[in-house]
């Protein structure tokens, strides 16, 4: 039950917030107080650096990015230490799943633009895509949408159909990054929280790693990040929605590898 958009999270059942979790994650179980690990990974010599970033992403990704509540952070992406907040923007929509996303006439490519970069905000020159794709029967529209992202080649076809999409919204992109949602401490279920939502498949990682190599450089895959434990990570029970504690920890990695690749 993972929060999906800009809004605010509707109790414990809102829907919608990280790639894949319907999938399962690396296995194991995580015990309420094992700390997360930091941000890491991503791929390739990034194009920068950008003029403007724009983010399409979730409920989740705004928790972090702009300090959406309930549970968004007191110190967000934007505020961190080596990010120029004018140079980044978003399009944060709850329930915005891969699958809207692939669509072209999807009225999520409308929705209004949060904290408009200073140059180039209707031409950005990079687009950081948070993929999710709706896994537990209480994300909103389940029923439709789940089975489009049921192994790697799902995922593929998914993440291709948006990155198109970008391509043919935002040619001035010169760099395409695609990131997961957040993850459980070491992509591991949480003992005291049963949402698959809070992991991430190997099969998913692989599509996304797959989808860069075959974009002859103009895909990368952006940073993994992690809540920082199970015991204070999760705002509702058995749900992928975060606390200002998790938001402020995930704002902190994601933006230190920004900060890196600006």
């Amino acid at each position: 039950m993972a929060g999906g958009g800009a809004g605010g999270a509707t109790g414990g059942t809102s829907a919608g917030g990280g790639a894949g979790g319907s999938n399962g994650g690396s296995g194991g179980v995580a015990q309420a107080g094992n700390a997360g690990s930091g941000g890491s990974g991503g791929s390739g010599t990034s194009a920068g650096p950008f003029s403007c970033t724009l983010v399409l992403g979730l409920f989740t990704t705004s928790q972090w990015f702009n300090g959406t509540q309930p549970g968004g952070a007191s110190m967000t992406f934007l505020q961190q230490t080596g990010i120029d907040a004018t140079k980044w923007e978003g399009k944060l929509q709850k329930y915005s799943y891969i699958e809207k996303w692939a669509d072209p006439a999807n009225a999520l490519w409308t929705n209004a633009t949060q904290n408009p970069c200073a140059a180039n905000g209707t031409t950005p020159d990079r687009v950081l895509f948070v993929g999710f794709s709706p896994g537990i029967p209480a994300d909103q529209d389940y029923d439709k949408y789940h089975g489009a992202t049921p192994d790697q080649a799902g995922w593929e076809t998914q993440l291709n159909l948006v990155i198109t999409n970008i391509k043919a919204k935002y040619a001035s992109a010169k760099e395409i990054d695609i990131l997961t949602m957040g993850r459980a401490p070491g992509n591991m279920l949480c003992a005291n929280n049963s949402d698959i939502d809070t992991i991430i498949a190997p099969y998913e990682d692989a599509a996304y790693e797959a989808v860069a190599a075959a974009s002859n450089g103009l895909v990368k895959v952006g940073p993994k990040y992690y809540v920082p434990d199970c015991a204070t990570s999760y705002i509702f029970a058995n749900d992928s929605d975060y606390t200002t504690s998790a938001a402020n920890s995930l704002a902190m990695q994601v933006a230190t590898y920004y900060a890196a690749h600006p």
